[in-house]
């Protein structure tokens, strides 16, 4: 139910002020801002885009803000500065924020923040500075939906809000948004005396009117016509080597008018600016990125700047993440990669491409942008022995949520008993169902959520389960987790289990990448895996050929593992 009343206007900067055990300050600066029906929403949505960045209007996509990107107003303003803008039913907030050292000056902070503002408000804006920002969010609308699922998150979310003839129009009402609009909206809704500034500081745990917003419910929309429903199916990825022997995979699919890019290189280590280390598998690390389809080429030219500029690994730091999630995952990373890594080389071992282009154009762009370079292999790891037992890590940090894990190594990705393992990781816990997950969270309120993973280098792998857990439960839950995986041996799964098993597997290789983002990483992830794509009937056929009892015989060395507690 609506409210019956509007809230007030604020005549006056409020300040809030947190303190705490973390170490750095952060601030937020929050303005009241237009609802998805009011007809300054398209205009501020260029605005954000001139700011900071745009980031859509999915609120499934992003939901805890967009970093500013180069060439924005607020890019480099102070440290990890990023805007939120979510649409909302009624008015709702336009957030700015980022972080500064300890020694750092506040008011300097928030000067810069408000400069860069400024500059909207009071500066008229060029228009081929309003157009560009245009086109950039009209990109990101297109990002926004790339599945069947985003498309039906969106319809939805927007029709909860009673907006949906909003968003079918919202193309044309951003296309229509002009310089005179985004200064108005900035002078209106982003003064100084408008905002809400908080800062979190280290320390002890603590002890002028805006003109009337014009609601534009009931838009004319034209209705859409009805087109032809495309049934025709994604064609089958096409693999082929480059000159210097480089594979490419290019997997052409009309989903979305959108193309995403993956170069993956043998770098584990830190690596250049745009690459992410230990990804799609451990021991490589990817640069990603996504245009439209009509600005490919521009797309792979970004990929192959980012290569020429990346030198070689350096180590990692020394400082651990403070987050219980991230350290578990640090903590898991160390015990199963070895310290002393096979040789690293930028040179690719692999680019891949999903989206909407022709096959063959794509091929000779790449052939002529990467053709040239040699190929870099990623080498399989060997994996160090999994320690048993159990570890204790504690962050020294009065935070409410630990996290519980646990790691057991598993085999290799082309080992006859791979998945034989995944089965029984399903069995035990998948999100939060399975034995464990059922337990913990739906009948005990144990955890959160479970997260279960099979990883692997090329060579011998490892899974891991990842749990949030309030601190005071963390203890019940351990006990929990060893009752269940005792109990695998005790009682083992059903035959109805594995069946069960078996068919989610097999379900989600069919649905689970759907997007192209998705569906690079897993092309990529294989093909690491595999120097191949494994086909949907191999699978299936894999599936068949493993029996009752392949699962209950790796029972013993699935129970056989560390378990981990990050605390407080």
């Amino acid at each position: 139910t609506l409210p019956h009343t509007y809230e007030p206007l604020q005549r006056g900067e409020r300040r809030i002020s947190i303190s705490g055990a973390a170490a750095g300050k952060r601030v937020l600066m929050a303005y009241h801002a237009p609802a998805v029906g009011d007809t300054d929403f398209a205009a501020f949505l260029v605005l954000q885009e001139i700011l900071s960045g745009s980031s859509g209007v999915n609120f499934l996509q992003n939901d805890w803000g967009t970093p500013a990107r180069p060439g924005r107003l607020l890019h480099g303003s102070i440290a990890g500065i990023s805007s939120w803008y979510p649409p909302s039913e009624q008015q709702y907030l336009f957030v700015v924020g980022g972080s500064i050292e300890d020694g750092a000056s506040e008011s300097s902070a928030e000067q810069a923040i408000e400069t860069g503002i400024a500059t909207l408000r009071d500066t008229p804006i060029k228009k081929e500075t309003v157009e560009t920002a245009i086109g950039a969010v009209l990109d990101e609308l297109v990002f926004d939906i790339q599945t069947t699922e985003d498309a039906a998150h969106q319809l939805a979310s927007f029709a909860a809000m009673g907006a949906l003839d909003e968003l079918l129009t919202l193309p044309q009402r951003i296309e229509s948004v002009s310089p005179a609009d985004v200064m108005a909206v900035a002078q209106i809704y982003l003064r100084p005396e408008q905002r809400t500034i908080a800062w979190y500081r280290p320390g002890d745990a603590p002890a002028a009117p805006a003109r009337e917003v014009e609601v534009a419910r009931d838009l004319p929309v034209a209705p859409l016509p009805a087109g032809n429903i495309d049934t025709s199916p994604v064609g089958p990825v096409e693999v082929r080597r480059l000159s210097g022997g480089i594979p490419a995979l290019v997997l052409a699919s009309d989903l979305s008018p959108s193309v995403d890019l993956r170069v993956v290189i043998p770098l584990a280590g830190q690596s250049a600016d745009g690459f992410v280390s230990h990804a799609p598998i451990p021991g490589a690390s990817t640069w990603y990125g996504r245009e439209r389809s009509s600005r490919l080429v521009d797309l792979i030219e970004r990929a192959a700047s980012a290569l020429h500029k990346t030198g070689p690994a350096t180590p990692a730091g020394a400082t651990r993440s403070t987050d219980p999630e991230t350290r578990m995952s640090e903590e898991f990373l160390a015990l199963s990669m070895p310290t002393a890594p096979p040789e690293e080389t930028t040179a690719p071992a692999v680019v891949v491409i999903s989206g909407d282009v022709d096959t063959e154009q794509t091929f000779a762009i790449l052939e002529d942008t990467f053709g040239a370079l040699e190929r870099g292999a990623v080498q399989p790891y060997a994996r160090p022995a999994i320690p048993t037992g159990r570890k204790s890590v504690s962050l020294d940090l009065p935070i409410a949520q630990s996290q519980l894990g646990y790691i057991v190594a598993a085999p290799a990705p082309s080992a006859p008993d791979y998945l034989a393992s995944r089965l029984l990781l399903y069995v035990l816990a998948h999100g939060y169902e399975g034995r464990l997950g059922k337990e913990a969270i739906s009948n005990r309120g144990l955890a959160y959520y479970i997260d279960g993973q099979y990883s692997s280098a090329g060579g011998a792998g490892w899974i891991t389960l990842s749990i949030g857990v309030d601190t005071d439960k963390i203890g019940a839950l351990e006990k929990l987790l060893a009752g269940e995986l005792a109990r695998l041996e005790t009682s083992p799964p059903t035959d109805a289990e594995v069946e069960e098993a078996k068919r989610h597997l097999l379900g989600r290789a069919l649905s689970a990448a759907q997007s192209n983002d998705e569906l690079t990483a897993s092309l990529a992830r294989h093909w690491l895996w595999h120097e191949r794509v494994p086909s949907i009937t191999e699978l299936e056929t894999q599936l068949d050929n493993i029996s009752h009892d392949d699962v209950l015989a790796i029972i013993p060395a699935f129970v056989d593992g560390m378990t981990i507690a990050v605390t407080p």
